[in-house]
């Protein structure tokens, strides 16, 4: 079975904003704001949302905190995180005219999976009673580098051959 594919018809298939006519050939060509926000964030303004919800639910519903903090550092991090694996796919699909690589979706996967459980022990450290040592947080900064190091590597642009 062949493996080819033709990019023109690839391109056909991506949002009017990121196709670029010139000529007969269609290149991919993302506009100024998506190369802005993909420098920012390329799952948008989700961690804010993420790592503020805990203080977010503790305002909304005073008195014991005990439900809505397994909300907040358990269910939302786990949303978020599905919602980061579609948007995730999504890039990559961009990236590979709709045929991303193992080992870029393995990348992706695992920087997902790192950043769940970042968010976590964000949550977990922002909801403990007691005063947090200084460990923690060193642990929570590596791990948060760490997920950045996968993700650069896993949506960075393919190099040209």
């Amino acid at each position: 079975m062949d493996q080819s594919f033709d990019e023109n018809e690839a391109a056909d298939h991506l949002p009017e904003e990121l196709r670029v006519q010139s000529g007969s050939d269609v290149e991919l060509q993302p506009s100024r704001d998506a190369k802005r926000l993909s420098l920012f964030a390329w799952d948008g303004i989700l961690p804010l949302v993420v790592l503020s919800a805990p203080a977010f639910l503790r305002f909304c519903f005073s008195g014991k905190h005990d439900v809505t903090d397994v909300i907040a550092v358990v269910l939302v991090p786990i949303a978020a995180s599905l919602v980061r694996a579609s948007m995730g796919w999504r890039r990559l699909c961009e990236l590979f005219f709709g045929r991303a690589p193992v080992v870029r979706q393995l990348l992706l996967a695992l920087a997902i999976i790192v950043l769940m459980i970042f968010e976590f022990y964000a949550g977990a450290v922002y909801c403990s009673a007691g005063p947090v040592p200084q460990d923690v947080y060193i642990q929570v900064l590596v791990m948060y580098c760490f997920y950045l190091t996968l993700i650069v590597l896993a949506l960075r642009r393919p190099s040209k051959r």
